[in-house]
């Protein structure tokens, strides 16, 4: 009797804990990054990407997250909760077929603390954008993002 009592309430709290984390069914923070436009001066290029966020996460909650990036890259900022703006050097990228990769980790905070959904612990959501940067010509820039991750670790704090 006592083992079919602990199987009831094993089965009630991972039943529980399954249905509980309505933050990740909201699934991956970015969908569908595409590089949108670019405006380029004599030292720097500012490179225009627009995403799909997850419903209702405001600007406040991107305009939090800690970023890290390649050296050639000399920001990277938020403008909506739906673009973000990455402002590039041009050294290295003067010849013509000049191509450089760059990298881009964005460290997110808990979305609970922004939009309604909740989980049993508190989370960050870490994001690499992989693109590469190449002169087509004197003023022609081809913009491909190579690659997205996104890894969600449990904060331990």
């Amino acid at each position: 009797m006592k083992k079919l009592f602990y199987f009831f309430v094993f089965a009630i709290l991972i039943f529980n804990t399954s249905c509980f984390d309505t933050c990740e069914d909201l699934g991956y923070t970015f969908k569908d990054l595409q590089v949108k436009s670019y405006f380029a001066d004599n030292n720097k290029i500012n490179v225009f990407i627009d995403f799909e966020a997850v419903k209702d996460l405001p600007i406040e909650y991107f305009t939090k997250a800690k970023i890290d990036h390649s050296k050639e890259i000399d920001s990277v900022y938020f403008v909506s909760n739906t673009r973000m703006i990455v402002e590039i050097f041009l050294e290295g990228i003067y010849e013509e077929s000049a191509k450089k990769d760059l990298e881009i980790m964005l460290e997110l905070p808990d979305r609970e603390d922004y939009i309604k959904c909740s989980h049993f612990s508190k989370y960050k959501y870490f994001n690499n954008v992989s693109f590469s940067i190449k002169k087509e010509t004197y003023t022609v820039y081809e913009i491909i993002i190579d690659d997205w991750k996104e890894t969600v670790i449990e904060d331990k704090k």
